[in-house]
């Protein structure tokens, strides 16, 4: 069920952000749900609800929105290079497992996009709001 959730709204967000060409791949903001700091563990239940949520919020105020979600996505630098070159705002939904590929992720963005703002948000950075504010790849 959660599958069928995800893909669904997945879809809406990449439906309703469809421009009229198919070559145009600009977005304002890009939210990433990163890979999990596992060795072995296959995670496909992991609904990325809050960035779910965040996005069809933004896109009700005329934002254009991508979601990656790294848990599940192949060729995952060949799509934060193609969504994240032109963004201006990189959101990420960070759990503490997280946290590695989060920060490998927000460095691999800056070197393409070193005008980008980051902002970090979910369990994590509620937990551990001045650790997460003090790094220096979260704006």
């Amino acid at each position: 069920m959660f599958q069928i959730l995800r893909f669904f709204l997945m879809d809406t967000i990449m439906e309703t952000n469809q421009s009229t060409t198919e070559t145009e791949e600009q977005f304002d903001i890009v939210l990433i749900n990163p890979a999990f700091n596992t060795s072995g563990m296959v995670m496909k239940q992991n609904v990325p609800v809050n960035l779910l949520m965040l996005g069809s919020y933004l896109i009700s105020k005329g934002m254009k929105v991508k979601l990656i979600d790294l848990v599940i996505e192949k060729n995952q630098k060949e799509l934060l290079i193609k969504y994240c070159k032109n963004a201006s705002l990189i959101g990420f939904g960070v759990m503490t497992i997280q946290i590695p590929s989060a920060l490998e992720t927000t460095r691999f963005i800056k070197k393409i996009n070193p005008h980008a703002k980051f902002v970090w948000g979910a369990v994590h950075t509620t937990l551990f709001p001045e650790e997460t504010i003090m790094h220096e790849l979260v704006d």
